[in-house]
């Protein structure tokens, strides 16, 4: 018998589009962690696709997207995702 795939939501697509950048676990305090992408994973992502973007230059990409955060935690990359709305 044949599976059917089922159908995912946005919010597993954009895990999944997440997972992509090879993300890695950061302490935000000593009680709580999250999973960030890093400049180190976006640098070895853009190398992987051909493009040489230093580490230095990844971390200003994140920088200046994040309003100075180091990383881009999934809630932020989920915000980058949404389409805005209106002119």
């Amino acid at each position: 018998m044949h599976r059917i795939s089922q159908p995912i939501t946005l919010e597993q697509e954009m895990q999944e589009a997440f997972e992509f950048f090879n993300p890695d676990e950061l302490e935000i305090d000593p009680h709580e962690t999250a999973t960030a992408i890093h400049p180190r994973g976006l640098a070895q992502i853009f190398a992987e696709m051909g493009e040489e973007i230093s580490e230095l230059e990844c971390q200003e990409m994140i920088s200046a997207a994040t309003g100075g955060k180091d990383w881009i935690d999934f809630k932020t990359f989920q915000r980058f995702c949404k389409p805005k709305r209106g002119p």
